[in-house]
């Protein structure tokens, strides 16, 4: 009876660790939050073996974004120089035993963007008119068509090469259209950057399979994949989009 019991034993802790330390693995939390420097805790400096010494701070930060918005925290930060009232971003990380830490990745670039495209868009609405500013209307759109239509359904698994057809044709409606109305040399430039692109489309995919082509040339790039499951492995959304807008401006010419 005990040698029973003990297999018995034996035999559960076989079937039941593996989907305990599966259950752990999945408790590990991994996000990217937006923060406000408030002050600093801590500095010293370290010096890693074989790099140069280099300042490591210990600083009190406000949460701007994630589940946890509003709570003040303290980050880890060994390579940013940033001073109080900066914004960046910070990677949260909490592990399988509940430990939390938080790690300072990167600056918060969005305020200077923003500036330099108001610059932007005021020169050319300056220089160009209403002309300028129906083109610039077509970069927005086609920012947002890319953002909101073609990467997320690429991420989902949509076919690569219709996809950048089908959002070629919508960037193209917006650029071309709303820059020169509807004219018949608006349309035969339409229909001619389309089948172009869609000709363009078929033959990168037909050589990308042929070649054996992947497009990542970096552990980054292959990181990225893997943690996507692949969605990104395929060239011909990258090859179509950079074609049509050379095409886009031979169009307007």
């Amino acid at each position: 009876m005990r040698f029973r019991a003990v297999f018995i034993a034996l035999v559960m802790a076989a079937v039941l660790a593996p989907a305990g330390f599966a259950l752990a693995q999945s408790e590990v939390v991994s996000e990217i939050w937006r923060a406000r420097m408030l002050d600093v805790v801590s500095q010293e400096t370290e010096q890693p073996e074989g790099t140069i010494e280099r300042p490591f701070q210990v600083i009190r930060a406000e949460l701007l974004s994630g589940s946890r918005k509003g709570e003040t925290v303290e980050v880890v930060n060994d390579h940013l120089r940033i001073g109080e009232g900066d914004t960046f971003f910070l990677q949260f990380v909490r592990d399988a035993e509940g430990e939390e830490t938080f790690q300072a990745i990167d600056r918060d670039r969005l305020p200077v963007l923003l500036g330099l495209f108001a610059v932007f868009a005021i020169v050319i609405m300056a220089f160009g008119g209403k002309q300028g500013a129906r083109s610039l209307t077509s970069l927005v759109g086609s920012f947002f068509v890319i953002l909101y239509l073609l990467l997320p359904q690429l991420l989902k698994g949509a076919p690569p090469v219709l996809m950048s057809v089908l959002v070629s044709g919508i960037v193209l409606v917006l650029a071309l259209y709303s820059t020169h109305g509807w004219r018949r040399t608006t349309h035969a430039a339409f229909l001619g950057t389309v089948s172009t692109v869609a000709l363009t489309g078929i033959l990168a995919s037909l050589a990308v399979r042929a070649a054996e082509l992947t497009g990542f040339s970096s552990e980054e790039a292959v990181y990225l994949n893997n943690s996507l499951r692949g969605a990104l492995d395929a060239l011909a959304p990258r090859d179509a989009l950079a074609l049509l807008y050379e095409l886009k401006d031979l169009a307007r010419e």
